[in-house]
């Protein structure tokens, strides 16, 4: 994948892993050079696991994002938002931010994004927020 080639991505979490992968579709070619690693400042192992995931592009500037949830975390903070870049070796992750409130109920798995309007809806079993 390069800048001069559009290639449509599937996004999902290794939750084991403490990671996130990258495929192409159709294909299902690996792009990530073995996925990324996720919630790497967190010190307690339930912090870093991974679970709903949901991809983002930016109709300002074009740039995609991962938006991944985990499944459990602190009250804030509790989603990562991560910029997916790509080259000629393939596609890369880089941390943005952290934001979002969490009820401490259930983990976050749905996440929906509204990319023209820029919202991003997530929900546990407590409530949307």
């Amino acid at each position: 994948m390069n800048d001069s080639t559009t290639t449509d991505i599937l996004v999902f979490t290794e939750r084991e892993k403490q990671q996130i992968r990258v495929s192409s579709v159709p294909e299902i070619e690996s792009l990530d050079l073995g996925g990324f690693k996720v919630f790497e400042d967190e010190k307690i192992l339930e912090n870093k696991l991974p679970m709903g995931v949901a991809l983002y592009k930016s109709s300002k500037d074009g740039k995609v994002y991962a938006i991944v949830g985990r499944n459990t975390g602190p009250s804030t903070g509790y989603l990562y938002q991560y910029e997916m870049k790509s080259d000629s070796t393939g596609v890369q992750a880089n941390f943005v931010r952290k934001f979002g409130s969490f009820s401490g109920e259930k983990e976050i798995e749905a996440i929906a994004i509204d990319d023209k309007n820029g919202f991003i809806y997530y929900s546990d079993e407590g409530g949307m927020y």
